[in-house]
């Protein structure tokens, strides 16, 4: 399998309350067909910090298998256009939004898409996972 090939992630973040406990879930799609999963307590408690976080992650952990060419998509319309705009108003998601587009920088080929929440259903089911999974 070619690192230059384009691999899928589908990130997701879900809380507990806002704020409250959150998990992140990464879905990832190689390009020879295979999946991998990934779920992640966060740290943070409310659901837009989460759901930046969670993108954050996915694309490090696409960097962790040496891809070059990502695919992100997010059920968060405020880090897809955030990212698309290369901007956010809230004060609060500037640090990690500065961190994402850095981290951006050691892809060729970058692409942040929102899509609605039924068609990431299986980062949204790994995301409640991590929630429950830190409760235990």
């Amino acid at each position: 399998m070619t690192q230059d090939a384009v691999v899928h992630m589908y990130v997701d973040a879900a809380c507990k309350g806002d704020p409250g406990t959150c998990g992140y879930g990464l879905f990832m799609k190689h390009p020879d067909g295979q999946v991998d999963r990934k779920i992640l307590s966060s740290d943070y408690t409310h659901i837009h910090e989460a759901e930046f976080h969670a993108l954050y992650e996915g694309m490090t952990w696409a960097r962790h298998f040496r891809y070059h060419h990502g695919r992100f998509f997010t059920d968060s319309q405020l880090v897809a256009d955030a990212v698309n705009q290369g901007k956010v108003k809230r004060q609060a998601y500037r640090v990690i939004l500065n961190d994402i587009l850095l981290l951006s920088a050691d892809f060729d080929l970058f692409f942040v898409t929102w899509i609605p929440t039924r068609k990431n259903k299986e980062a949204d089911r790994l995301a409640k996972k991590a929630i429950h999974q830190r409760k235990e």
